[in-house]
């Protein structure tokens, strides 16, 4: 309707100027002013909605990018060790190690896509019932559950820990193949626990198969395994008071730790068209 309305005025002082032959009376002139003024406002309206639009999307990618960029920062940590780039110069002897900490989320998106959704890798429901501990003394109370807080943390899937020799393989040496894969595992890593997935090259085989479409290549056999930092003792450093003949701590405790493995086991992984180098290779097929 408003369209109509101003494509009329615009006949009628269309007509009334051809009519008189003379310039258009102030009434006239102020409609077609008027007129005008709105088509220009419609055009301003018109570009100004095109650049939010634009604006508003360039925003998106640009979040959407760094989004994938913080998920791939944290999925993603450095490869340390002695095995090359590509697998050039791949010797018996040498690793290759990736630290991880799997939090929360990592366990929740884990037991969704693989359906195992076993209790012990989740936290349990609250509860909001008050023991006589908490009301006789709350604060007591309150930093026992916090010193048993990392014993009651989930349970992260073993499956996904041994994620972490592909992550190795597959980052290091691209378009390695999985042959074959066992797992042992001896102790539970809990959410938000630091954990070293290694490899260590113990043979290496060429394959050169000729005729069958594969291009050869080099098997690869590694030990694999999970391990984290443990305290087995704590050492209390005792000093002599000379005012106080009783031995008293000066709060200087050291605490032993070593590596407990939590995962153990054997790989054995196919390396396309890649050729040893050293004199000391097997005979191939």
């Amino acid at each position: 309707m408003r369209r109509c309305g101003h494509f009329i005025c615009r006949n009628l002082v269309e007509q009334q100027r051809l009519q008189c032959g003379s310039p258009l009376s102030s009434a006239a002139a102020v409609i077609l002013n008027i007129d005008l003024d709105l088509s220009s406002l419609r055009h301003q309206s018109s570009r100004h909605a095109q650049h939010m639009h634009r604006t508003n999307r360039t925003l998106a990618t640009n979040s959407i990018a760094t989004v994938a960029a913080t998920e791939d920062d944290n999925a993603s940590s450095p490869i340390h060790g002695t095995i090359p780039m590509h697998g050039k110069g791949l010797k018996m002897g040498q690793y290759a190690q990736v630290h991880r900490t799997f939090t929360q989320e990592d366990v929740n998106l884990f037991g969704r896509l693989s359906g195992d959704m076993n209790p012990v890798h989740f936290p349990p429901p609250p509860t909001t019932t008050t023991t006589l501990s908490q009301t006789i003394c709350p604060t007591t109370a309150t930093a026992a559950t916090t010193s048993n807080n990392d014993e009651k943390l989930p349970i992260v899937h073993g499956i996904l820990l041994s994620s972490l020799f592909s992550n190795i393989f597959g980052n290091l040496i691209p378009g390695a193949i999985y042959r074959h894969q066992s797992l042992k595992f001896h102790n539970a890593v809990r959410v938000n626990e630091d954990v070293v997935g290694r490899v260590v090259v113990t043979k290496l085989r060429q394959i050169n198969r000729k005729g069958r479409g594969s291009g050869g290549g080099v098997l690869c056999v590694c030990d694999t395994s999970v391990i984290k930092m443990g305290v087995v003792a704590q050492k209390v450093d005792n000093t002599t008071n000379d005012s106080n003949s009783n031995n008293c701590n000066d709060g200087s405790n050291e605490e032993e730790k070593e590596e407990i493995v939590c995962i153990s086991g054997d790989a054995q992984v196919w390396l396309p068209d890649l050729q040893l180098v050293y004199e000391c290779r097997e005979k191939g097929e």
